[in-house]
């Protein structure tokens, strides 16, 4: 299962100069997580997350006053939309993280994939395999049930 057939393709930005507080309220209006920091030559140098703003809030900084700059994390990484969702997964793992973007072979962003994204994913999954596996026995009792009809005509 490939990044891209999961991943959100609508992706919001905030400029780096942005106060946290805007950002909060980004993240509140849409119902998501984290929203990606563009600077003016429109590249993403950084990630901000609900994590980050509670931490803020936690150390009982002005979220009016402080800077997006200011509590992102910087080092951003990416995946390509061709990734497995398990090469999504072991990277959040590996870096203690839940939201990637992604890009496609250019380098132009295309999307997010979130850790939520991939336990839905693997959830469908489990749905599609369970209710082929029950369509698959009940063929299999509707076979017996045939042969045994079947038999017992003899």
């Amino acid at each position: 299962m490939q990044v891209k057939d999961f991943m959100k393709r609508n992706v919001l930005f905030v400029h780096p100069d942005h106060s946290i507080r805007s950002a909060a309220k980004l993240m509140l209006k849409y119902g998501i997580g984290s929203v990606l920091v563009m600077d003016s030559k429109r590249e993403v140098v950084g990630i901000i997350t609900e994590r980050d703003v509670a931490r803020l809030v936690a150390e009982g900084k002005d979220v009016e006053k402080t800077f997006v700059k200011n509590a992102m994390s910087k080092n951003v990484i990416f995946l390509k939309e061709d990734d497995t969702l398990d090469d999504a997964a072991d990277l959040m793992i590996e870096h203690g993280i839940k939201k990637l973007p992604v890009e496609d072979e250019k380098g132009n962003l295309t999307g997010i994939i979130t850790s939520t994204d991939i336990i839905l994913a693997d959830f469908k999954f489990v749905n599609v395999f369970k209710s082929m596996m029950e369509a698959q026995n009940k063929e299999e009792l509707e076979l017996k049930s045939k042969v045994s009809k079947f038999e017992y005509d003899f």
